[in-house]
């Protein structure tokens, strides 16, 4: 089974997560923005990787371009942002808002901690975050947006490890078999 890993990184943290999949299992690592849709057409099962920003993902617009290709594979999403593992309804709201319908119950879904450098941020996203924490209720939101943090470790990615090695090991046996779908 061939497999690929795209992302789309602006700060790095989705890059991060990008290169550590594709280290672990040997699965080239591509900028979606250098990918176009002939390539993806090699491969039976993709990793995507997005960051989000205030609730829009970078890869959006890639994601709708690709989703006549992308249905036709089997699709692992990750999204790297801010939002509280315990922020459900949040969380859905990013995939209605950036995810067509028709790729959103057919495939694994992650959200993965990210990173905030202050240092890092362009002008403009440091006037959001300044802005944001003014007005921001939660006390350990404000202190994030004023403080930074970087929650990007390399056991937040072992739910979709597995769920990749489940696939490549289920393909594997099939093939042992000469079972095929």
């Amino acid at each position: 089974m061939k497999g690929a890993i795209v992302y789309k990184s602006k700060y790095g943290a989705t890059r991060q997560y990008a290169d550590w999949l594709g280290s672990k299992f040997k699965l080239p690592v591509m900028n979606a923005d250098n990918l176009d849709s002939e390539k993806l057409d090699k491969y039976d099962f993709i990793v995507i990787g997005s960051s989000t920003y205030v609730g829009r993902l970078l890869l959006a617009d890639w994601i709708r371009k690709n989703v006549a290709i992308l249905q036709e594979k089997i699709l692992f999403l990750f999204i790297v942002g801010a939002t509280a593992p315990t922020d459900n309804e949040r969380r859905d709201q990013i995939l209605r808002d950036n995810i067509p319908d028709s790729l959103l119950n057919k495939h694994e879904i992650f959200f993965l901690p990210g990173r905030l450098d202050l240092k890092m941020l362009s002008w403009q996203h440091r006037v959001m975050i300044k802005l944001a924490a003014f007005v921001e209720k939660d006390p350990e939101k404000k202190k994030i947006m004023q403080f930074g943090t970087d929650a990007v470790k390399k056991e937040n990615l072992d739910s979709l490890e597995e769920a990749i090695s489940h696939l490549i090991s289920k393909e594997n046996k099939m093939v042992e078999t000469g079972i095929s779908d």
